[in-house]
């Protein structure tokens, strides 16, 4: 129960995160993915990777993060788990 919880909140953190990046990108492309690590920096969601989908050339930015974790899981033993997030925020118009 604690490590299923445990992997919804990690969840929860690189969702979070993926939306104040997808924030911070539309503003400033180059802000998009540092924002989101920011956000995960105080969340032990694993090893984290951010990549931008698309740029504000196409109306809005989409930030896709994916975090990869190692858990260990009662009478099962080590189990690695990979979440991922995505948010997309439209840009301002110019």
């Amino acid at each position: 129960m604690v490590t299923l919880s445990s992997v919804f909140f990690d969840k929860l953190h690189l969702q979070a995160a993926a939306r104040d990046g997808a924030r911070a990108g539309s503003a400033v492309l180059a802000n998009a993915c540092p924002v989101a690590s920011a956000a995960l920096a105080s969340n032990s969601v694993g090893t984290v990777t951010c990549s931008t989908v698309t740029t504000c050339s196409s109306g809005s930015v989409k930030v896709s993060l994916k975090a990869v974790k190692p858990y260990s899981v009662p009478l099962l033993g080590n189990r690695t788990v990979t979440l991922s997030a995505t948010s997309s925020f439209v840009c301002p118009q110019t």
